[in-house]
């Protein structure tokens, strides 16, 4: 029942923070152009029509597939996200229950539900909640059976998740060392070892094909990227601290705190205190271990969830320093979300068995934290449901900008100096940019709507009649289609 419940207040959590429609951001855009692209049987593009690298086709093909069965940009966008929640919910809930009691599966699936951090996914048009969705269902699935098809179903899951994000490999590979550990007993060291082996590396060959894929287009394999440098320790502990800042309730976007420091104090107490509970639960698990059994499933269990933690972490802060200027922010760090939930939960549900007292205890601080949760997750799903959220915001939207280019009189033959941020007010696409004049497209007529504050200014077509101008940008009337438009840019 507990289970059923936490679901319901996903759901309704999702329905009111996407109530005005799921919000878009930069990556957003390109999301939304693949999946159409997709739907039109003509590859993975991105917002300007080229092969997208930079992203993985995955979430695309997931919102194709809803709108090839009929529902528009909005609704597919909406569905994706509540799919997304209850799956990640009832997952976690599955996970825990083959380990734990059921006051432990209650605590994790209402953790889950009511987390800030993950509203903040759930109200975007982004990857994170399909992925974070995936992880938890491969590991219910790696976890929860011992039948001989599962593993060549982990080796699709684990195919799929790399299809979703490009770190899909570390999550797998902690998930197939817990389903090792999980078959074990029934299968012996070296049998559990080759299966679950084989189902790892069966998925490896989807990766190598699209990552060549990449290569061929623009030479790189997961698009180009920026490596922010510094310390694999900072890094590392800027990870620790935004789990810390899951716990005390307290979400943020990138670039707002760049160090340990930054961080608020409430984030950083609860980092140690996760820490120390981590401690102090396993060694009450060892102390407590006599008085319960199922030991096996239960440490496999945490493997799993807290080796993911753990991987992914190392992980993050190493791509941070060395290939990508990604913070590990709530965003970036939202996959471990429900698997440290998992772990500290099945640790502390084993820590205090037979401990009457000590429990007692430990509910009235759930009871408490989840109060602080659930207000949060409140509060920010109407701030989000009414105002959006990045490019999606009433202001965004309702620039007297935006609002002349979607009244004009044909939508396909669009140029920007930034066309993501265009994409997320105009429902076109494509949407080229200065550098692909001459990209063949159906349309009658061409326009440019030029970004004043952006800092691309070059090839400004500003030879050419001006249909609308203010402080924001102007809007370029480039002539007729059949035009060439290299009368315009030459």
């Amino acid at each position: 029942m507990a289970p059923v419940l936490a679901c319901t207040v996903a759901v309704l959590l999702v329905l009111l923070a996407n109530r005005s429609g799921v919000s878009w951001s930069w990556d957003s855009a390109d999301y939304v152009a693949a999946s159409k692209s997709l739907a039109d049987g003509r590859g993975v593009l991105d917002v300007t029509a080229r092969p997208m690298t930079i992203r993985p086709p995955g979430y695309p093909a997931i919102l194709a597939g809803l709108r090839k069965l009929g529902a528009p940009t909005h609704w597919s966008l909406l569905l994706a996200n509540l799919a997304a929640a209850v799956a990640t919910v009832a997952c976690t809930a599955i996970v825990v229950r083959k380990v734990a009691s059921r006051a432990a599966v209650a605590v994790a699936a209402m953790a889950v539900a009511v987390s800030p951090a993950l509203l903040w996914q759930w109200s975007m048009a982004w990857s994170e909640p399909a992925f974070v969705a995936l992880v938890m269902g491969t590991m219910a699935v790696g976890l929860g059976t011992r039948h001989g098809a599962k593993y060549p179903v982990l080796a699709a899951l684990f195919a799929a998740m790399f299809l979703v994000r490009y770190v899909g490999p570390v999550f797998a590979a902690p998930i197939a060392a817990g389903s090792l550990l999980a078959d074990r007993s029934a299968r012996g060291w070296l049998k559990a070892t080759a299966l679950n082996g084989a189902a790892l590396i069966a998925s490896l060959p989807v990766a190598w094909w699209w990552l060549a894929r990449n290569e061929r287009i623009d030479g790189t394999l997961t698009g180009a990227r920026q490596a922010g440098g510094g310390t694999l320790a900072d890094a590392a502990l800027n990870g620790v601290a935004t789990l810390g800042g899951f716990a005390s309730a307290q979400p943020f976007d990138a670039m707002q705190w760049q160090r340990w420091s930054d961080y608020p104090f409430a984030a950083r107490g609860a980092a140690a205190a996760i820490l120390v509970f981590v401690v102090a639960g396993a060694a009450g698990w060892l102390l407590t271990r006599r008085r319960s059994g199922g030991h096996e499933a239960a440490l496999a269990t945490v493997a799993a969830a807290g080796g993911a933690v753990i991987v992914y972490i190392g992980f993050s802060a190493w791509r941070f320093v060395n290939v990508e200027l990604g913070l590990l922010d709530t965003r970036m760090m939202s996959p471990v979300l429900a698997p440290l939930v998992v772990a500290l939960v099945v640790v502390g549900d084993r820590a205090l068995a037979g401990l009457r007292r000590p429990a007692i205890a430990a509910t009235g601080a759930v009871v408490l934290l989840f109060s602080v949760h659930a207000t949060v997750s409140v509060r920010d799903a109407i701030a989000f449901g009414r105002d959006g959220r990045h490019m999606s915001t009433a202001d965004f939207r309702n620039l007297d900008l935006h609002r002349a280019a979607r009244s004009l009189p044909d939508l396909s033959g669009l140029f920007s100096n930034a066309p993501q941020q265009l994409a997320a007010a105009v429902d076109a696409w494509p949407i080229f940019d200065p550098w692909q004049p001459d990209e063949p497209r159906t349309c009658s007529h061409r326009y440019a709507v030029w970004y004043k504050g952006f800092q691309v200014q070059d090839n400004i077509p500003d030879m050419t009649p001006v249909v609308f101008d203010d402080a924001t940008g102007t809007i370029y009337d480039l002539g007729p289609c059949s035009v060439p438009t290299k009368t315009i840019w030459d």
